[in-house]
């Protein structure tokens, strides 16, 4: 399966972050848990179930990656080492149960949906990665 080259027009962008943007400001008005990331996902949902195209411009998504990476990094401290210490086995398990998911998650994409192998294994990956435009 292909995807299509994700679109570098401005007005998505811009349209699709004054969705997410209005979604947040409105599940906070209405007091709604994770207001956040509720908001947003359901906002930009409903755009693009209205037929209306969203899409971030891979360099802004890119970017904030970058920052994202570096927030979870700098969370990263002796106290979760500690954790890791105390808590082997659920560690163990949790790997082993991700691993599980995207095993599956990535057969049943490849087997049924029509991905090809290293599209339905970015895709299975938490973070929903994919490739985009991109021959295997």
């Amino acid at each position: 399966m292909r995807w299509p080259i994700p679109s570098l027009a401005p007005r998505d962008t811009v349209l699709t972050l004054a969705t997410g943007g209005f979604g947040a400001l409105l599940f906070w008005w209405l007091n709604a848990p994770v207001y956040m990331l509720l908001g947003p996902v359901i906002a930009v949902s409903g755009l693009g179930l209205a037929g209306l195209r969203t899409a971030v411009d891979p360099r802004l998504r890119d970017a904030c990656f970058v920052v994202l990476g570096i927030a979870v990094g700098a969370g990263f401290n002796q106290d979760a080492v500690n954790a890791m210490v105390r808590w082997p086995l659920a560690f163990v398990f949790m790997t082993l149960v991700i691993w599980g998911i995207m095993a599956v998650c990535r057969w049943m994409l490849a087997r049924y949906f029509g991905f090809d192998a290293r599209s339905a294994l970015l895709a299975s990956a938490p973070g929903h990665l994919r490739v985009c435009g991109q021959s295997s």
